[in-house]
């Protein structure tokens, strides 16, 4: 199968090379797993009984709601479900019940080995990596086990207690999930919980004959397997009745109700065609009363576990006294010792649209505050208070949204109390900033949703209080703004948001109990949610660092340290979305509890710094309001700089312009990304399109200004899909894309009177992520190309964005150095004794770490090995070889790779794109003639069928921008049929353009076309550690 689809056998990226890092990978975690039990079996030995007896019982004890809520409150991260993940799912459990097998001394299967042996070529072939809302249940058993090991680790090795809390969102009701997705997570976590307790009440039998369980648990005990089952068929046939419901409904097209033809017409005159709208609603009906039942079932069946898990809770606490005279024996306590309750260290944080709130059809919000409810009362009821704390909404623009739902869970909660059930525990709402206009205007929502506060607070109650209870957190989504103004902006913008939203808490004295979260996805160009393995570590290896002569260069050298970047920025509140949180999983155990050490620290020591800062505000009254400030800029290391905000304008135009051209290039480069994005496989069933804004105009210029020209309405992908289109498949480094026309345009500015290179190296450089830059150049950068030149070919004569993005290439050679100087300086190096004009010293280039030696080459974009060999003086050892070789020829494997993407896709996308821009240009000039954009009239049938045409095409309307333009399209050929006006000879065009597209759409590639293509951008994505 791997070579009919020309895929290597050898190499970095090569069938042999992915299977021995994932075998490696996998003994690494059953070393550590064995480890773990002999280290949890030398514990018990070594403590005291009653010590012990505290432990367990404290394990096996009911959680209190102000406990639970201030765990959420100061959790460390947000576990994301991006379709970012580059591993299989099965394959990891596959090799987790062997390794639990094998601990176990149970006999592993021939089936389970074929079965592995089976996902693990289709893992290299992509064809089992993507992941569906019902996986994700697994996903986040496999997740929370993770941290429990490195949880009991910690503990053991070096008695630090470092509970972990992992707030785990996916979309729920609504969006592309299906409903109930969060019953689905909730019984996932209690099943694997009510699994183990119930071994845990077999072995206290084992143990103690004489030990009778009471009967009636001990029957729940037996039929547990069964009754499980049956469980998990009853949620999967729920979500395939959702997926039915839904279909059902999008199969009936607004245009075939509005405008039927004539043929359609006559037949429900005479009584042969039945009313569609009748038809639909009697068929789904049935399928609702149907579901109606189900859900009813579903809720049995969850407070059943519920109940059951809070039975064998109490059980098993009440047994812990029975053996306390054996608990230092580890065959009696081995089992309870490693029980880690995960409904304890779990929390559901969903995330929804703001869409849903303000949709006239409450129909989905609805549903989603009965089922959140619904979870947290029964939760609450067996003493899991806050099972979903939180419930965070994407795309929050306006207060009017967040009070409506606030309010409809007051409601809720009403209603629950005076039908005499037990009130749910309150949920928080969670607003989630991703357009630039709301993130720059963030003090006036704040506003607003004081006044509601003070609106709605209790007699006894304070505004702060009612504050508090409504909101634990803000969210920006840096990731989203990147696309908009490129990283640098993005950051300075959540920065300043930052700061502004922390003074505004602050002199409310609420700084320390609502926190600001940023949204990062792993790649830099996306705020760089990544594992860095190289964080800390030193900058030179001793082979090389013993050949420089001694003397303070060589003490430098050998002090020096790589920065803490990504997620060990740990003083940092962002989202791990799911490149990290699987890197986090393969982890060595060592490495993973001095991750989470790492984080608890750091966090507990910033939570202690906002306190103080807040306490500071309350009680000192004669600072400024400058001095207040600067005393949270400084907390935050944010410093506003003049020649910043003008480097930032500069870099914005030239990103803006290369990806979405100007106004009168109406597209630009990121309609390639666009095109390729769609053609690519998702890898979970959320939307990689960017949804457009629920509050639509009804005018047709209106909806048209939303997508055409692109300058003006941005990137219609979301962040990870045009991230992997552009850098990965297209070859043009996002993160770096217009940042050297803006340093020699800063430069040049005569603001800086001729010192713009000094400003620039003191002032800017050290405000960039320097390394990433250089690290993505050398890797994503296509040096010829190639790909831009061939697509450049279906855009109109002299669109500007291919003209600045050449220029923009060609600037990289010169602007190299300047990075590469600040990285040695942020390195704490002197940057004039090691980089002369002739690039870094032969003699310490061969000292330095393998990956910083490739960088800093004199030939940045040098692949070969003999150029660069004759650059240095010697080779410190084999291991730095390799590791040299391995980074000088991954730009060319991704190459390959990338070429292959593109020789399957090209024909497609180069049609669609040159057919889109003829499409846009036409529409501008049809925009032109009817500027009030008006529809008037009927359509005849040949408008009809186009329409039903686009309708037909998929995804919905709602979340993919092409069709609303091909459906405006077609609505304004309409109105300028129906006026009668002349209209010029290139409008006529429109409707070819638009069935060009449309016969494109719907010739999808063949399924074999579509894997390979997952195969290739994975291979990319397991050799840079990055996807998306």
């Amino acid at each position: 199968r791997v070579r009919k689809r020309n895929l290597p056998l050898d190499g970095p990226s090569g069938l042999k090379t992915f299977l021995n890092e994932r075998i490696e990978t996998f003994t690494q975690q059953f070393q550590d797993t064995h480890t773990l039990n002999e280290a949890r079996k030398l514990w018990i030995r070594s403590q005291k009984t009653q010590s012990l007896q505290k432990m367990l019982q404290n394990e096996f004890y009911k959680e209190l709601d102000e406990e639970r809520a201030e765990r959420f409150k100061h959790r460390l991260f947000d576990r994301t479900v991006h379709p970012t993940q580059i591993h299989a799912l099965p394959v990891e459990q596959d090799f987790r019940s062997i390794i639990d097998l094998i601990c176990r001394d149970n006999v592993v299967t021939t089936e389970l080995k074929m079965r592995l042996a089976r996902s693990l070529v289709n893992e290299f072939l992509g064809e089992n990596v993507a992941i569906s809302s019902s996986q994700e249940a697994y996903e986040l058993v496999l997740d929370v086990r993770a941290w429990q090991d490195a949880e009991a680790r910690a503990q053991l090795f070096h008695g630090v207690e470092s509970p972990v809390l992992l707030s785990f969102w996916s979309d729920w009701d609504g969006s592309s999930r299906p409903s109930g997705q969060g019953h689905r997570l909730a019984a996932a976590v209690l099943l694997y919980d009510v699994q183990r307790m119930a071994g845990l009440l077999k072995h206290a039998r084992k143990i103690d004959p004489s030990y009778i369980p009471p009967e009636d648990l001990w029957k729940k005990v037996q039929k547990l397997e069964d009754t499980t089952r049956k469980f998990w068929k009853l949620l999967n046939r729920i979500t395939d009745l959702t997926v039915e419901l839904a279909e059902r409904y999008q199969s009936l097209m607004p245009y075939d109700l509005v405008n039927p033809s004539a043929f359609r017409k006559m037949l429900g005159k005479v009584g042969l065609s039945g009313d569609p709208v009748r038809k639909i609603w009697q068929h789904n009906d049935k399928l609702e009363q149907q579901m109606q039942k189900l859900r009813e079932e579903r809720r049995f069946w969850l407070e059943y576990y519920f109940l059951l898990n809070k039975q064998l809770r109490k059980t098993i606490h009440d047994f812990i006294p029975r053996m306390a005279g054996r608990l230092d024996d580890p065959n009696i306590s081995l089992p309870f010792v490693a029980f880690k309750s995960a409904v304890k260290r779990v929390a559901l944080t969903p995330r929804i649209h703001q869409k849903q709130i303000m949709d006239r059809d409450q129909f989905a919000i609805d549903t989603t505050v009965y089922n959140i409810c619904e979870i947290n009362t029964l939760a609450q009821q067996t003493g899991h208070p806050r099972m979903v704390p939180a419930l965070q909404v994407s795309m929050s623009d306006t207060p009017r949204a967040f009070v409506n739902l606030d309010r409809k869970f007051l409601q809720h909660r009403e209603t629950l109390s005076r039908s005499g059930g037990q009130p749910a525990p309150p949920v928080w709402i969670i607003p989630l900033f991703e357009e630039m206009d709301r993130v720059k205007s963030i003090r006036q929502y704040l506003d607003e949703l004081w006044s509601y506060a003070g609106r709605t607070r209790r007699v006894e109650q304070s505004e702060q209080d009612r504050f508090k209870e409504m909101v634990c957190e803000f969210f920006i989504a840096g990731s989203d703004l990147s696309q908009q103004v490129g990283q640098a902006g993005s950051q300075e913008l959540y920065q300043h948001a930052r700061v502004d939203m922390k003074e505004w808490l602050a002199t409310r004295g609420l700084a320390a109990d609502v926190r600001v979260k940023l949204g990062s996805g792993e790649p830099m160009q996306r705020q760089g949610g990544y594992y860095d393995p190289l964080a800390g570590k030193p900058v030179t290896v001793p082979e090389g660092l013993k050949e420089l002569p001694d003397g303070p260069l060589k003490l430098q050298l050998s002090s020096a340290r790589f920065p803490l970047r990504g997620i060990w920025q740990g003083w940092e509140f962002r989202t791990f979305q799911s490149t990290v949180s699987e890197s986090i999983r393969f982890l060595s155990l060592e490495d993973r509890t001095v991750l989470l050490h790492h984080l608890s620290v750091s966090s507990k020591d910033h939570a202690d710094q906002v306190r103080r800062m807040n306490d500071t505000f309350q009680g000192t009254r004669n600072r400024s309001v400058m001095q207040r400030r600067q005393m949270i800029e400084s907390l935050y290391g944010y410093a506003p700089d003049t020649a910043m905000d003008r480097f930032i304008e500069i870099h914005t135009r030239n990103f803006r312009q290369i990806l979405y051209g100007r106004d009168e290039d109406l597209t630009g480069l990121h309609l390639v990304s666009y095109f390729l994005s769609r053609i690519v496989p998702t890898l979970r069933d959320r939307p990689t399109i960017r949804p457009v804004s629920s509050q639509e105009g009804r005018e047709v210029l209106q909806r048209l200004a939303r997508i055409i020209p692109m300058a003006e309405s941005g990137s219609m992908l979301r962040a990870i899909g045009h991230q992997r289109s552009q850098t990965v498949m297209i070859g043009v480094n996002q993160l770096s894309t217009g940042l050297f026309r803006a340093f020699r345009q800063f430069m040049e500015d005569p603001e800086w009177k001729g010192e713009g290179e000094i400003i620039l190296k003191d002032r800017i450089l050290s405000r960039l992520p320097c390394l990433d830059i250089l690290k993505s150049i050398r890797l994503y950068q296509d040096p010829d190309l190639k790909i831009v030149h061939e697509a450049a070919l279906a855009f109109p004569p002299g669109n500007s964005a291919f003209a600045a993005l050449e220029e923009d290439h060609q600037l990289i050679r010169d602007m190299i150095p300047l990075l590469q100087g600040e990285v040695l300086r942020q390195l704490g190096l002197p940057v004039q004794d090691i980089l002369t004009e002739n690039g870094v010293d032969p003699d310490i280039l061969s000292a330095l770490h393998p990956e910083l030696a490739v960088l800093m080459q004199y030939d940045f974009m040098n692949r070969d090995k003999e150029v660069f060999f004759s650059s240095i003086h010697h080779i410190p050892s084999d291991d730095w070889l390799q590791a040299v070789l391995s980074e000088l020829g991954k730009p060319g494997i991704i190459g390959f790779h990338r070429k292959a993407v593109w020789d399957i896709v090209s024909d497609s996308v180069l049609e669609k794109i040159k057919s889109f821009n003829e499409l846009a240009a036409a529409l501008n000039t049809l925009a032109g003639i009817f500027p009030d954009g008006a529809m008037d009239g009927q359509s005849d049938n040949s408008f009809g069928n186009l329409f039903r045409q686009v309708l037909r095409l998929p995804s919905s309307p709602e979340d993919d921008r092409l069709k609303i333009l091909l459906l405006e399209a077609v609505r304004m050929l309409r109105t300028a049929t129906t006026r009668q006006t002349e209209v010029p000879v290139d409008v006529l065009r429109v409707i070819r353009d638009v069935r060009q597209i449309i016969k494109m759409e719907e010739t999808a590639l063949k399924t074999s076309e579509r894997n390979l293509i997952q195969a290739h951008l994975l291979a990319v994505a397991r050799l840079t550690g990055e996807n998306g």
